[in-house]
């Protein structure tokens, strides 16, 4: 009988060294995990002839709605001028604006926002545009407009992540919230290993004592 439960103590054991081994990766994958983009609105090097009216990046994760998105719309590249008002709107996974584009060419969507561990996340698409004869062509600026309350791609702290938007993703002694849960359930675990380990060596000690009686 102690044989048999030697053995499932030991499965136990190994069991929970597994999970212990789960957490701490998938912990480590989560916190440094950061969004990428998966798709655009117009669709990266497409041909535009009317005018798209919204803009928008889409990401494999959601985004944090902190105030901090951009995204600005510049073309023709012969002689860029900026379009729309610079600002970026989240909506769960995406960034989004309107703007109406100007002369024909090359147009570009620079976009700044913030991941779910709070890192800010930034990148650029291009799209041709050609607009149809009936199409209305707008008036840009020669100046990048200031979207107000964001915050540029460069301002971000030591670690990389976006003032202000640390608060909302990291708890307040500069570890990441997922981490802190991460490490309670780690304890907890590691606790239960304690504990199996501390009853085998009870009862290998208990048959120790029979056997010599």
């Amino acid at each position: 009988m102690t044989h048999v439960s030697s053995l499932s103590q030991r499965g136990r054991i190994l069991i929970l060294t597994v999970m212990v081994t789960i957490l701490c990766g998938g912990a480590t994958s989560v916190a440094s995990a950061h969004n990428n983009e998966v798709g655009s609105v117009p669709k990266d090097g497409a041909v535009v002839t009317e005018q798209p009216g919204e803009f928008s990046v889409t990401t494999n994760d959601e985004l944090l709605n902190v105030g901090a998105s951009l995204m600005q719309i510049s073309g023709p590249a012969e002689a860029p001028e900026y379009y729309g008002d610079g600002c970026g709107r989240v909506e769960e996974a995406s960034v989004e604006t309107e703007a109406q584009l100007g002369a024909p060419g090359t147009y570009t969507v620079t976009w700044q926002s913030v991941s779910m561990d709070s890192h800010s996340i930034s990148g650029q698409f291009s799209f041709d545009w050609q607009p149809a004869p009936d199409q209305v062509l707008a008036t840009g600026s020669a100046t990048p407009p200031e979207c107000a309350g964001a915050t540029v791609v460069t301002a971000m702290d030591a670690s990389g992540a976006v003032p202000g938007a640390a608060a909302v993703a990291v708890g307040e002694d500069g570890v990441p919230t997922i981490a802190l849960v991460g490490g309670g359930v780690l304890l907890v675990v590691l606790g239960a290993a304690a504990a199996l380990i501390a009853r085998r060596r009870r009862d290998r000690a208990e048959a120790r004592s029979l056997a010599f009686h």
